[in-house]
C-alpha cells in the first residue's frame, strides 16, 4: 500500500505559496518552459524544463496548484513525494516528471533565497573547486521540435554553417573546430556524426561509407590536437544492436571518452549486452527519468557514466538521490543540460565575476510592474550589484500587432512603470493609482544592492524623462548628427531632477561590422534596417533627426509594399552615419567619437551572423586593441 501523503500542516511562520506561473519563450527558445512560484512574502522561485513545453505547462496547471497553493514553499520533500506519487499512478513518464522538475527547481530557488545561500551549500557544500566542461556540437535548429532540413525533429542540419553551426564545422572544418575548443578551454567535444545515416537507413543498418564519413573528421581531430581533447559520441538512441556494434568497432582508434545512447534505450538488458560486446565506455542517459530506471542501469552494469538532467528527472531533489545511488556503484555522474536562459545567467554570474549583465530592453506594455520587479529581484539575488534592468516602450508594430496591446501614452507608461518598479525593488508595499497603471498590496523583499533602471529613448520627451527618472538612458540607431541633440535633451532631463548629467549613464547599442567590403556590408545594413525606419517610432525619430524627406519616402515605399523604394531611401551616406562599418581602426575611431560626444557605455552588436565576422568585430574591441 502506497503512503499517500496528506497536505502538510502550516505553522504561523510558513512561507505560503500563492500562485504558480508559467511562460513559453516560443520566439526565442521554443522547447523551454519557465515556471515561477510566488509566495506571500514576495519571494519568487524560478524553475525550468525542456521539451514539449505545452504538455508540461498543461500538467503544471492541472496538477500542481491543488497541492501547492496555500502550502509551505519550504516543504520541498513533502511536495515532491506527494506529486511523484500522483505521477506514478499514471506511469511517471514525460510531461509529468518534467513538470515536477520545474516545480522542484523553483522551490529550491525559494529555499536558497530564504537561507541566503547557494543551493550547493544547502545540499552539503562543494566537493571540488572546478568542474570540467565539454562543448556539444549542436546547431541553431537543433531541438526546435520542428522539421529541419534533414527531415527529423531536432536533428539540426549539416547543410549550411549558420551562426552556431558546430555540426557543420565537424564535417567541414573539424581541425578548426577542435583547435577553437582547446583555445577556449574546453576539455571535451561531444558530437553526433552518426545521426543522419539513421534517417536514411533506419535503425538496423549503417553502411561502411556512412561510418567512414562519421569517423573521418574525428580522426582529423585526433591528428590535430592529440588526446588533450576528449571526444564523446552521441547517437540519440537511433540504432539497434548490429549497427551499433559496427559503429563502436569503427571508433577504437579514436578512443572516445564514452558512447552515449548509441543503442535504443527501451531495454536496459540489451544496453548492458552492448556494453559487454562493444568493450567501449558507455554513458546512460538523458532518456531515463526515474530512480528505478537508473537503478536498473546500475544493477545490470549497463553504464560507465550516469548522465542526469535535473530539468526532467524530478529536479534537484531527485538528481541528488540518483547521484548518491550511482556513487554506491562507483559510477561517475555527469550532468545533461539543454541550457535554458536561467542556466545561462547562473553560469555567467559564476564564471564572469566582473561582467555586468543588462536586459535591454523589456517592453513595459507586455509585462506588469510586479512581474518586472520580481524578475529584477531574482536576477539581483543571483548577481548582486551586476544587473541592469532596461525598460522601454517598444514600437507600434511589436505591441499592436505582435502582442495585441495598444501603444498608448508611451512616455507616461514608461515613467509610471519605472516609478512603480523602483518602489517595489525597495521593498515598499504597492499603493498606486496612476493614469496608466495601478497596483495595491504587492510587496517583495528589498535587495541589498538594488537593480538600476535604464530607460530606452529616442526623441526629446522620452530622452528627458528617461534621464529624469532613470539611472541611465539607452540610445539606439541614431544618425551621427542627431547624437549631440540627444545628449542635450539628456542633460535637460537630468537637471530637472537635480542630477549632475554626468551621473546619468548613457548607453548605446552600436551596429558594428569590421570588414574589408564596406559597400556590401552597408547594402546588407540598408536591407535589414529599412523596415525598422518604416515603423512610426523610428520613422518619426528619423524625421526629427533632420531626415524628413528620407522618412517620408520610407513611409511611402512601405505602404506601397515597395521594398526597393523603402530600402533605397536610405542612402549609402546615411547608412554609414547610423552603422559603424569599415576597417578595425575606422570602427574604433567612430566609437571613440561617440564616447567623446557623450556615450559612456558602448554595446558592440555585430552586423553579421557569420562566426568569423563576429569574432573579427569583437576582436577589434578587446582590451588589447581598444583600451579604456
Amino acid at each position: 500500500m502506497k503512503d499517500h501523503l496528506p497536505p502538510i500542516p502550516l505553522d504561523d511562520t510558513a512561507l505560503k505559496i500563492t500562485a504558480i506561473e508559467t511562460a513559453r519563450p516560443a520566439d526565442v527558445f521554443p522547447c523551454v518552459l519557465f515556471c515561477r512560484i510566488h509566495t506571500d512574502q514576495g519571494i519568487v522561485g524560478c524553475g525550468e524544463s525542456y521539451y514539449m513545453p505545452e504538455a508540461i505547462e498543461a500538467v503544471i496547471h492541472e496538477w500542481a496548484p491543488k497541492r501547492l497553493i496555500g502550502g509551505d514553499a519550504l516543504a520541498i520533500e513533502s511536495h515532491w513525494r506527494f506529486l511523484y506519487e500522483r505521477a506514478a499512478n499514471i506511469g511517471v513518464r514525460g510531461a509529468e516528471l518534467r513538470a515536477l522538475s520545474a516545480i522542484d527547481l523553483a522551490l529550491w530557488d525559494i529555499m536558497g533565497q530564504v537561507c541566503n545561500q547557494p543551493i550547493y551549500r544547502l545540499l552539503g557544500g562543494p566537493v571540488r573547486e572546478k568542474v570540467r566542461v565539454y562543448n556539444s556540437c549542436g546547431n541553431p535548429s537543433y531541438g526546435l521540435g520542428k522539421q529541419s532540413a534533414a527531415g527529423w525533429p531536432g536533428m539540426g542540419t549539416i547543410g549550411e554553417k549558420g551562426p552556431l553551426g558546430d555540426s557543420w564545422m565537424l564535417f567541414n572544418e573539424p581541425v578548426a573546430l577542435a583547435r577553437e575548443m582547446v583555445e577556449l578551454g574546453y576539455s571535451g567535444l561531444k558530437t553526433w556524426p552518426f545521426d543522419f545515416p539513421a534517417k536514411e537507413q533506419g535503425p538496423s543498418r549503417i553502411t561502411a561509407t556512412q561510418i567512414r564519413k562519421g569517423v573521418e573528421p574525428l580522426e582529423k581531430i585526433r591528428e590535430a590536437v592529440g588526446y588533450d581533447l576528449d571526444i564523446m559520441i552521441d547517437a540519440h538512441a537511433h540504432y539497434q544492436m548490429p549497427a551499433a556494434l559496427r559503429i563502436a568497432d569503427s571508433l577504437r582508434e579514436v578512443q572516445p571518452l564514452w558512447l552515449e545512447d548509441i543503442i535504443k534505450m527501451d531495454n536496459i538488458g540489451t544496453v548492458a549486452d552492448f556494453r559487454r560486446q562493444s568493450r567501449m565506455p558507455i554513458s546512460v542517459s538523458e532518456m531515463l527519468l526515474t530512480r528505478p530506471d537508473f537503478a536498473e542501469v546500475l544493477e545490470k552494469r549497463a553504464a560507465d557514466y550516469i548522465m542526469i538532467d535535473p530539468t526532467w528527472v524530478g529536479g534537484i531533489s531527485e538528481t541528488k538521490r540518483i547521484a548518491d545511488m550511482a556513487q554506491a556503484y562507483n559510477i561517475p555522474v555527469t550532468m545533461h543540460d539543454c541550457t535554458g536562459p536561467l542556466t545561462l545567467m547562473a553560469g555567467l554570474a559564476a564564471h564572469a565575476p566582473t561582467l555586468r549583465l543588462g536586459i535591454a530592453i523589456v517592453p513595459v506594455y507586455s509585462r506588469t510592474p510586479a512581474v518586472l520587479a520580481a524578475t529584477a529581484n531574482t536576477l539581483g539575488q543571483l548577481m548582486p550589484g551586476r544587473v541592469i534592468l532596461g525598460l522601454g516602450a517598444s514600437s507600434q508594430t511589436i505591441m499592436d500587432q505582435w502582442h495585441g496591446v495598444p501603444l498608448h501614452k508611451p512616455v507616461t507608461r514608461v515613467r509610471e512603470t519605472a516609478i512603480m518598479v523602483r518602489s517595489m525593488l525597495a521593498g515598499e508595499k504597492s499603493d498606486f493609482d496612476l493614469s496608466t497603471l495601478h497596483s495595491h498590496g504587492y510587496r517583495q523583499p528589498p535587495l541589498e544592492q538594488t537593480v538600476p533602471l535604464y530607460l530606452a529613448a529616442l526623441r526629446p520627451k522620452m530622452i528627458e524623462m528617461a534621464a529624469e527618472i532613470g539611472d541611465g538612458v539607452i540610445f539606439n540607431l541614431w544618425p551621427m548628427k542627431a547624437l549631440p541633440k540627444m545628449i542635450e535633451h539628456m542633460a535637460i532631463g537630468a537637471k530637472r531632477a537635480g542630477k549632475d548629467p554626468a551621473e546619468v549613464e548613457v548607453v548605446n547599442r552600436h551596429m558594428v561590422l569590421v570588414t574589408d567590403d564596406k559597400e556590401a556590408a552597408v547594402d546588407a545594413f540598408r536591407a535589414r534596417m529599412a523596415p525598422y525606419y518604416a515603423t512610426p517610432v523610428y520613422n518619426n525619430f528619423l524625421a526629427w533627426a533632420g531626415y524628413e524627406d528620407v522618412a517620408a519616402t520610407i513611409t511611402e515605399g512601405w505602404a506601397a509594399r515597395d521594398r526597393e523604394k523603402t530600402t533605397g531611401a536610405i542612402s549609402f551616406e546615411l547608412a554609414n552615419e547610423i552603422a559603424v562599418i569599415g576597417t578595425a581602426e575606422e570602427c574604433r575611431e567612430r566609437i571613440r567619437w561617440a564616447g567623446a560626444t557623450g556615450i559612456h557605455t558602448h554595446i558592440i552588436a555585430p552586423l553579421s551572423a557569420d562566426p568569423a565576422e563576429i569574432h573579427r568585430t569583437f576582436e577589434a574591441f578587446t582590451p588589447e586593441n581598444f583600451p579604456r
